[in-house]
C-alpha cells in the first residue's frame, strides 16, 4: 500500500511542479504590466505621460521578442537534461530578475541607466517565459496517464490564467492599501520580492 501511494505521489509531482511553475512565471511576467503606470513615472519620466507609458509598454513588448529564443534554448536543454531541470532553470531565470527589479534604482537616482537595466532584466524574463510555457506543456504531457493527456496539457493554459489573475489581484490590493506616494516610493517593489520568494 505504501509503495503504491509513494508511486502515485511521484507521478503527481511533475504535474504539480509544472502547474505551479507556469502560475509563477506568468504572475512574474505580467506583474510589470499591472504596475506600468508607476513604472512609467519612475523609469521613463517625461512631460508627456502617454509617451512615458508607451515606453513602458515597449519594454514589456521587448520581452516577447526574446520568447522564441528562449523556446529554442530551453527546448534543446530539456531534451538533454530533462523537463524538470529546464523548468527549474527557467523559474530561476525569472526569479533572479524579479529580485533585481525590486532593488533597481529609479531614473531619479541613476538617470537613463535605470531604464537600460530594466530593459535588460525584462529581456531575461522574456527569454525565461519562452522556455517555460512550452516546457511545462511537454512535462505535463509526458506525465499524463493514458487517456488524460488533453486534460493534463491544458493545465498549462489554466494555470497561466491563474498567474494573470494573481498578479492583477496583487496590484489591486496594493493600490487599495497604500497611498500613491507609498506605491511610488516603495510599494511597487513588494510584489516583485513576493514573486521572487515564491520562485525560490
Amino acid at each position: 500500500m505504501a509503495k503504491g501511494s509513494s508511486a502515485a505521489a511521484a507521478k503527481r509531482r511533475p504535474v504539480i511542479f509544472g502547474a505551479i511553475g507556469t502560475t509563477l512565471e506568468w504572475f512574474d511576467f505580467t506583474l510589470y504590466l499591472y504596475l506600468s503606470p508607476i513604472i512609467a513615472s519612475l523609469f521613463f519620466p517625461s512631460g508627456d505621460q502617454l509617451a512615458s507609458l508607451m515606453a513602458t509598454f515597449g519594454v514589456f513588448a521587448a520581452g516577447y521578442l526574446m520568447r522564441p529564443l528562449g523556446a529554442l534554448f530551453f527546448g534543446s536543454y530539456g531534451d538533454r537534461r530533462g523537463r524538470k531541470a529546464a523548468l527549474s532553470l527557467s523559474v530561476a531565470m525569472m526569479s533572479g530578475p524579479m529580485i533585481l527589479i525590486g532593488l533597481l534604482p529609479t531614473h531619479a537616482e541613476i538617470g537613463a541607466a535605470a531604464a537600460v537595466l530594466l530593459v535588460l532584466l525584462r529581456l531575461v524574463q522574456g527569454f525565461s517565459v519562452g522556455g517555460e510555457f512550452g516546457g511545462s506543456i511537454v512535462l505535463l504531457e509526458e506525465s499524463a496517464p493514458p487517456g488524460r493527456r488533453g486534460l493534463f496539457t491544458n493545465l498549462a493554459l489554466s494555470t497561466a490564467g491563474i498567474g494573470f489573475l494573481l498578479s492583477s489581484l496583487t496590484a489591486t490590493v496594493l493600490h487599495a492599501l497604500l497611498s500613491t506616494g507609498q506605491m511610488e516610493s516603495w510599494g511597487w517593489r513588494l510584489p516583485f520580492f513576493m514573486g521572487a520568494a515564491i520562485g525560490v
